[in-house]
């Protein structure tokens, strides 16, 4: 391989702009995080030991979608959005549990 031609091993890393393709739901996720950040703190939930209470705030935003409102009444953001962000947060707490070699009850 000559020094002109462009190297990059890449290939068995995930592809993260692809997540860009959804501009609008990231932007709508990112104002979900923010809102939590400001009226708790930056981080907060992953102070939380009980899952459980992310998995019952998930599903409260999912029912009140499935219930045709899907803003927010305190926040003023998608119902959507926060689902996810609470799934974000839930799945981001179990990655670094497997990480650090522990595992959900």
């Amino acid at each position: 391989m000559s020094k002109e031609q462009f190297i990059k091993n890449d290939t068995a890393k995930p592809n993260l702009a692809i997540l860009l393709d959804c501009p609008l739901a990231l932007s709508e996720v990112a104002r979900v995080m923010e809102y939590g950040a400001e009226k708790y703190d930056r981080k907060n939930w992953s102070k939380c030991d009980q899952l459980e209470r992310y998995e019952s705030a998930s599903l409260r935003h999912q029912m009140s979608y499935h219930n045709s409102d899907h803003i927010d009444d305190e926040s003023n953001l998608h119902h959507l959005a926060h689902a996810v962000c609470s799934q974000l947060f839930l799945l981001e707490m179990e990655l670094q549990k497997k990480h650090k070699g522990e595992t959900h009850e």
